[in-house]
């Protein structure tokens, strides 16, 4: 009996958000191939009976030869009316590489096997125009998160910065831009640097403070546009501009003026307002995981979102779903807009009492849902920062502002979510010729690894510094040394992995400054570390880091030669099992540069409560306490 693989169900536009529909069926059919026509389409099959039946017209579209597409463009040069009627396949063969295929109207056709196959089972992923890409994989997340991932104004117009940044926006839907200049007109500039600006009735930019912003409209001279943004009340969460029908796709809000606190986390007695952000996709998902009719509800009932621009003289509505879905290659449907906005109305249409009811009660659900603790991030922003969001999915509110703390000025502006995605992809291609893509030390190959050797030669001797918070920050000029991550973002990286397993502070703290030291010298990095840690730490985390290095051996060091079971001589430890966890889970897996580290900031009152800790004081009896001079 033969397998025939269906040609997948395609009904939105799933691409823009990286959904990759079936399995690749290059690797399903396999190197054998054969074609026949059967009825007019083409028909596909290998030894093992698995069978494609393509339309003659889905491969006379793709056809590239000069008769049909621009040399320079592959784009097309007729209209879909020009090709012949009822046009059908008559005749087909395959090479190894190739398929030819000859059609009713004398054309012949050449088309890489490779690229129809991949093509038919990953259709939002394969154009035709260019070549194929790999978007990136949207990561949905709760109040694990913890911290929304940060890059640094300086580091989004420089190749390595820029690329985590569009990749972040792009999987997390979200960072903060830290260090910007506290000055009018910046959030514009930088939206129109890394996409294409989308002004608003309220212009290119949009002032949020606790006054009126005045703004001139139709040169009439200045009108005061209202909103509740432009009071000291708390907001709770909502998308902007769920009134327009194309709302804005990410918003930007830099913090010009704002109150701080000592930590910079917040808030505190000085400065107490702070930011929510929850993810929308991810509150959705769950809601049709518990209340499939509850979800049902909300992505079909078209609801009324309105606003009278801001001054009271027009009206801008529109009457959409709270959910938005669309339909991938696989037929599945998926989450790809939310539309809440409690102050933009959401108006309900008439509805029969029964299904009313039912309405009512999933949209109160889902606010509820959203505003739930265990969904949300907390921060707080700072004089210089620019958080920048999706706001077709990631769902913002504040707290209440108290005037009394210092004047509170943000502005803000909205840009299109194309311009990201051509500039993720272009610096992607860039960045693919000279960074590996490998995320984890098990895929490593030999000449990984001989790089990564040449470079730690080339790059490590640096001066000591004295400070571990210091030293570990100081770790970014140090490049990647062949890895796809500096080992200030690996520290990072294995250190938010473990806060987001429950680690204990002892183990976070380690596995934040478990390679402080490898940057001066990679030999014996763990046990210089150990020593310069063991005073303050557990005994099972000391045991770890000055282990890990060996207990590392296991994924790599038969690239280079060396004994990757070395390991194996300290499993008398009681210590052993943990390190082995320690290692897959959190030190070897953390060289993902799209991973959402948590910044540096938020691992700080932890290394000093750790730190601060009276010397050896897991060992009252232990010489050295009194070395120390440190008492108990």
């Amino acid at each position: 009996e033969k397998l025939t693989v269906a040609a997948p169900s395609y009904h939105g536009a799933a691409m823009r958000y990286g959904v990759i529909g079936m399995v690749p069926l290059a690797s399903a059919l396999g190197p054998s191939v054969t074609a026949s026509v059967r009825a007019g389409n083409v028909r596909l099959e290998t030894a093992a009976g698995v069978v494609v039946e393509i339309h003659p017209l889905w491969l006379r579209e793709r056809c590239l030869s000069d008769s049909s597409v621009d040399a320079s463009t592959r784009q097309p040069l007729h209209g879909f009316h020009e090709v012949v009627d009822g046009l059908l396949a008559s005749n087909a063969t395959t090479s190894a590489t190739e398929l030819v295929v000859g059609f009713t109207d004398g054309h012949s056709s050449s088309f890489p096997l490779e690229d129809i196959l991949q093509e038919w089972s990953g259709f939002e992923t394969t154009p035709v125009q260019s070549e194929q890409y790999e978007p990136p994989v949207v990561q949905t997340w709760n109040a694990s998160l913890r911290f929304p991932p940060e890059v640094t104004y300086e580091q989004v117009f420089q190749p390595a910065g820029r690329m985590k940044f569009l990749s972040s926006l792009l999987t997390i839907g979200m960072t903060v831009v830290t260090g910007a200049p506290t000055e009018p007109g910046v959030c514009s500039a930088l939206a129109s640097n890394v996409s294409t600006l989308r002004p608003t009735e309220w212009g290119e930019v949009f002032n949020v403070k606790t006054v009126p912003d005045a703004q001139i409209l139709d040169g009439t001279g200045k009108k005061a546009m209202k909103d509740l943004a432009y009071t000291p009340q708390a907001i709770g969460f909502h998308v902007d501009n769920p009134y327009r029908d194309q709302i804005p796709s990410f918003q930007l809000l830099h913090a010009i003026e704002h109150c701080t606190c000592p930590d910079g986390l917040g808030p505190c007695p000085s400065c107490s307002v702070v930011n929510y952000a929850v993810d929308g996709w991810y509150v959705a998902e769950r809601l049709r995981e518990e209340d499939p009719e509850a979800f049902e509800l909300l992505t079909t009932v078209p609801v009324r979102f309105e606003n009278n621009g801001g001054d009271g003289g027009t009206v801008i509505f529109a009457v959409k779903p709270m959910i938005e879905l669309a339909h991938d290659s696989g037929g599945e449907q998926r989450v790809v807009g939310i539309r809440l906005s409690p102050k933009s109305g959401g108006y309900a249409p008439p509805m029969p009492i029964e299904r009313a009811n039912k309405f009512y009660a999933a949209r109160r659900k889902f606010s509820e849902m959203i505003h739930d603790e265990k969904h949300r991030l907390t921060f707080q922003l700072r004089p210089g920062d620019i958080w920048v969001f999706d706001n077709q999915r990631v769902l913002h509110s504040r707290s209440v502002i108290d005037p009394t703390q210092g004047a509170r000025f943000l502005q803000g502006c909205y840009m299109n979510r194309d311009g990201l995605q051509a500039g993720h992809e272009r610096h992607a291609r860039a960045a693919a010729i000279a960074t590996p893509k490998w995320t984890s030390l098990a895929e490593t190959t030999p000449s990984h690894v001989s790089s990564m050797i040449t470079e730690y030669s080339r790059v490590v001797q640096q001066p000591l510094a004295e400070r571990l918070l210091a030293m570990l920050d100081s770790q970014e000029a140090a490049g990647t040394l062949g890895q796809p991550v500096t080992l200030r973002e690996h520290g990072l990286q294995a250190a938010t992995r473990a806060v987001r397993a429950g680690e204990d502070d002892d183990i976070v703290v380690m596995t934040l400054l478990h390679d402080v030291w490898e940057s001066t010298t990679a030999v014996n990095h763990g046990g210089m570390a150990a020593a310069m840690l063991e005073p303050f730490l557990a005994e099972k985390a000391t045991w770890i880091l000055r282990h890990h290095e060996v207990v590392q051996l296991f994924y790599y060091a038969h690239h280079a030669g060396g004994d990757p079971n070395a390991r194996e001589a300290l499993n008398a430890s009681e210590h052993y099992a943990a390190a082995l966890h320690w290692c897959e889970h959190y030190d070897q897996v953390a060289f993902d540069p799209a991973y959402p580290s948590l910044p540096l900031r938020y691992f700080r009152s932890m290394v000093h409560k750790v730190v601060g800790r009276p010397a050896y004081w897991w060992d009252d009896s232990h010489p050295l306490r009194t070395a120390t001079g440190v008492m108990a």
